[in-house]
């Protein structure tokens, strides 16, 4: 609701694995943008691989716009050298579709004097995907897993204060090591928002509401159930109800149109 943007942004979410972090940013992320997810996974530690994900998200989304991949091509030869070309290519492959040509591959180890320059590199390229027309969003998902060539090359887009139409959103699981944190010499105004778990009441309205109960008692019951099983945690909540349908133990009553079901069956079904 407020992009175009003058100065960049930042939205961190925390909140323990399941409680809808994702959900919460593929629900708000308008259309009207240029957006790109990736995911940090805690079993790879490629460097720079969660990190530029997004960015390659967005360069393939927008590689079948003929239009807009011949402006952007313009503005890259423009902005960059062709040996900066090059040096972007080796870590974002997806830059190919600026119509860069790679010579020849380097898969040697960056200099701590290369990666410095890679991230002002990659800052420019972010600075040419994000526009007042089509702002940039990017989502980084699982925080807590990046390797330390991703840690550094996001804190330099937070500390970017010429980055506008651009805001970067992130997710951190509670409860696990981390080491990443925003610098505190950011230059990007940050929000953190706590995500938590549905309360009783919270999954009670949640299950009368799916299952469009018209039995308050059955359905509050059931509600009782499922938030002591899981805590509130909406994905296992969910994956209880999936469960329960698919097994026919939850099951659609087309005579009396509603969701009909057998409590005891219930609680032998979802034991904990």
């Amino acid at each position: 609701s407020h992009l175009p943007l003058a100065s960049p942004k930042a939205v961190l979410l925390t909140g323990e694995s399941g409680v809808g972090k994702s959900c919460l940013v593929d629900a708000v992320v308008p259309d009207s943008v240029h957006f790109g997810a990736g995911k940090f996974d805690q079993s790879v530690q490629i460097s720079y691989s969660g990190a530029v994900s997004p960015v390659s998200s967005v360069l393939y989304q927008i590689a079948s716009d003929e239009r807009l991949i011949k402006e952007l091509t313009a503005k890259f030869d423009a902005s960059f050298t062709d040996e900066e070309a090059q040096a972007l290519l080796q870590v974002v492959p997806a830059v190919r579709v600026l119509k860069v040509e790679q010579r020849a591959r380097n898969d040697s180890v960056p200099s701590e004097g290369m990666a410095i320059r890679f991230q002002t590199l990659f800052r420019r390229l972010l600075w040419l995907l994000a526009t007042p027309e089509k702002p940039l969003v990017l989502f980084f998902d699982d925080l807590q897993w990046a390797d330390e060539g991703s840690r550094k090359l996001l804190n330099a887009i937070l500390q970017d204060g010429e980055l506008t139409n651009f805001v970067f959103l992130g997710a951190i699981r509670s409860g696990e090591d981390t080491t990443f944190e925003i610098p505190p010499d950011t230059a990007v105004e940050v929000t953190t928002l706590q995500c938590n778990c549905w309360n009783e009441e919270e999954v009670i309205d949640v299950v009368m509401t799916i299952l469009e109960s018209p039995d308050e008692i059955a359905a509050k019951n059931l509600g009782i159930l499922l938030y002591r099983r899981t805590h509130g945690n909406p994905y296992f909540v969910k994956q209880y109800l999936d469960s329960l349908i698919d097994s026919d133990i939850l099951h659609y009553d087309p005579c009396n149109e509603k969701y009909a079901w057998n409590m005891e069956a219930v609680e032998r079904a979802i034991k904990p």
